[in-house]
């Protein structure tokens, strides 16, 4: 099945497009400020916040003799942003977090050359951006395919040993995932899976809540579940383990323990309603509880706000155990169970061996069709 690239920035930037975020809290908590030299009179300049789906206008000012100074609050520890003209389509990009006191000096004519100060983040965004910029200008300007072909190869590489230095910062998610003109990604995803997941798991803790976080995990998921669709699954050689005992609190408050379930059939199943693919996880698993009455199912959510996951539940309307992690990734119970990807679903026998542990839907699917 060929994989259909989903692009994780792809936007066009129109001024009135933009929402500008109407619940912003007037406390400035960050300052963008500096020279713009050689811009035209009347030149207007934005600050932009780059989400994951869409752009947001956090401030906007004339440019007056060369300088600016452009205000904004921050309500993630840290997200991508851009300086945008009214007159140009060049983008300065910056990674920014609240405190930040962003210094810039950057001329009309030579915008890629711009200079700033502080934080290193946004140092690193010029970098791998305007090499980005460099090479789509490049392809753009030739239809020779030799050329094009060996330009990308320059732009891997680039972005290979960029990442090696880069690889916990926000700035790996460009160096994969950006776009080349041409539609797809700068590092193929297909060649380069295991890096995608490494990048992923540095990230993991840093950027739980970010939306580029979550879209950058859509993408490698999707792309995962396209290959591993009809992927066979050798059901004899699953080498079972032990199933492991853990108590907790059910949703409702309610004591739980999995040793009272001994000598059932149990599903456990770990996820979260910030995790995109786990929303087909749950389609499946509703077929599941509706149709096997004798598996006890587990429901154990990596979630940091229990209303949110209360309202994505209601939902499904499932009736079976519902327990939540606020340690997210910490959770002592995912690492009992060898979690590092959701969803993860485990069935474990009466006998207490798991006979299944997997993060690939259609594993769960095909299993229970083949005992059908």
């Amino acid at each position: 099945m060929k994989f259909k690239n989903i692009s994780l920035f792809f936007f066009v930037f129109v001024l009135f497009a933009c929402n500008k975020d109407k619940n912003q809290n007037l406390d400035i908590n960050f300052v963008v400020s500096g020279f713009y030299n050689n811009v035209p009179e009347n030149t207007y300049i934005y600050l932009v916040n780059r989400k994951a789906q869409n752009t947001v206008l956090i401030d906007s000012a004339l440019i007056t003799d060369s300088v600016f100074n452009l205000k904004g609050n921050i309500k993630d520890s840290e997200d991508f942003y851009f300086i945008k003209l009214s007159n140009s389509d060049y983008f300065v990009h910056l990674i920014a977090k609240a405190g930040d006191t962003i210094k810039l000096r950057v001329d009309y004519n030579k915008p890629q050359n711009y200079k700033i100060l502080n934080p290193q983040q946004s140092e690193a965004i010029q970098k791998i951006e305007n090499h980005i910029f460099i090479i789509n200008s490049q392809i753009k300007a030739t239809e020779d395919i030799e050329k094009i072909d060996s330009l990308k190869k320059i732009q891997i590489n680039y972005s290979l040993n960029f990442l090696s230095e880069q690889d916990t910062t926000l700035a790996a998610i460009i160096a994969l995932s950006e776009k080349f003109i041409t539609g797809e990604p700068v590092i193929p995803i297909e060649k380069y899976l295991q890096l995608y997941q490494d990048t992923e798991k540095k990230l993991r803790h840093r950027y739980l809540d970010l939306d580029h976080y979550s879209s950058f995990v859509e993408f490698i998921k999707n792309y995962e579940i396209s290959v591993l669709r009809d992927k066979p699954i050798d059901f004899e050689n699953i080498k079972p383990d032990k199933i492991q005992n853990f108590s907790s609190k059910t949703i409702l408050g309610e004591d739980f323990n999995l040793a009272n379930l001994k000598g059932k059939k149990i599903l456990l199943v770990f996820w979260a309603s910030w995790c995109v693919p786990c929303s087909y996880n749950n389609k499946v698993l509703k077929r599941i509880a509706e149709n096997y009455k004798d598996i006890e199912i587990v429901q154990i959510s990596l979630d940091n706000n229990i209303e949110i996951l209360k309202d994505t539940l209601s939902v499904y309307g499932f009736e079976h155990y519902l327990i939540n992690d606020e340690n997210v990734w910490g959770s002592e119970i995912a690492k009992q169970y060898v979690v590092n990807n959701l969803p993860t679903n485990i069935l474990i026998d009466q006998k207490g061996n798991i006979i299944l542990h997997s993060s690939n839907t259609n594993d769960l699917f095909r299993f229970f069709e083949k005992i059908k």
